[in-house]
């Protein structure tokens, strides 16, 4: 499988840009010893595409004889079918820590990469390819009863560091909505704060079993869209899902949506307390049971 980063759009050749291509490669290449947690495919290279001006990494299938299919996919099938065969809450939980640990082992792991791209359409599943495509009801052919299948995988990788400042990401409507203003406006360096951010954004996606195009519109302005969460989407979280799941969502939201998340440094002691405050995150995530 290969996967074109979308901050590459224009093929840079300079050093340094090909050495973050490499590290990146690096990283997530099988001989690197990863968490069993890591939530990561295998990277076995890249190459440069010189005819679309652009890198490809190459990602190894998980299982063979597998495909892929997005979470936003599933949501989406599930949304415009009401006959669609919903995960049950307990497998919801499992895909939502598994996904939370994955991002937050990445992190550590990775000593300051972040994703940056962080959405349900970067979030993969593999199905047989014997499955029909809109087979199991609305399923896309994942079997929500079992456990391997429901194994999550992050991909949609950017490569720049913490450290460097942000370039503002192209536009599209359908990822831009998972992404803090800041982010969008350049207008501060990227910092694990936002990861986390657009993790909320997917947490309550699963939560609530609902893409998130159909909750937050790109036309709402910030406080439109903490009105709409404090009046309609987090009692409706809280009934699907539990108070323990839906406080976990508001912490990812609710420091970017009043820009707390400028107040997140990228020292030392700042990144310490962060990594604190994810590890709680998922803590609480696996308390969340049925």
């Amino acid at each position: 499988m290969v996967y074109y980063p979308d901050a590459n759009s224009a093929l840079n050749t300079t050093k340094v840009a090909i050495s973050r291509v490499e590290n990146l490669a690096r990283l997530l290449h099988p001989v690197t010893r990863k968490p069993s947690s890591y939530g990561a495919l295998d990277c076995i290279g890249f190459y440069p595409d010189y005819i679309r001006s652009r890198y490809g990494l190459v990602y190894s299938l998980p299982r063979a004889e597998t495909a892929p299919i997005t979470l936003q996919q599933l949501l989406v099938k599930s949304s415009s079918n009401p006959y669609a065969v919903r995960p049950h809450l307990g497998a919801r939980f499992v895909l939502a820590r598994r996904i939370a640990r994955s991002l937050l082992q990445l992190q550590l792991h990775a000593s300051g990469w972040l994703h940056k791209g962080l959405c349900s359409q970067n979030v993969l599943f593999f199905m047989p390819t014997t499955a029909e495509s809109g087979g199991s009801g609305g399923s896309g052919g994942v079997d929500f009863a079992d456990e391997e299948a429901l194994q999550a995988w992050i991909t949609g990788f950017d490569y720049a560091r913490p450290d460097e400042p942000a370039d503002k990401p192209a536009a599209d409507p359908e990822t831009d909505i998972y992404r803090h203003r800041l982010v969008l406006e350049g207008a501060v360096r990227y910092r694990r704060a936002f990861d986390i951010y657009s993790l909320g954004l997917i947490l309550l996606e699963i939560g609530l079993w609902t893409p998130l195009k159909d909750i937050y519109k790109a036309k709402y302005a910030y406080e439109t869209f903490k009105l709409r969460l404090e009046q309609f989407h987090y009692p409706s979280l809280a009934f699907a899902a539990g108070r323990t799941y839906e406080s976990v969502v508001r912490r990812c939201l609710d420091d970017g949506l009043n820009d707390e998340i400028q107040r997140w440094g990228l020292d030392e002691s700042e990144i310490s307390t962060q990594e604190g405050f994810c590890w709680d995150l998922v803590k609480d995530l696996e308390k969340c049971a049925v």
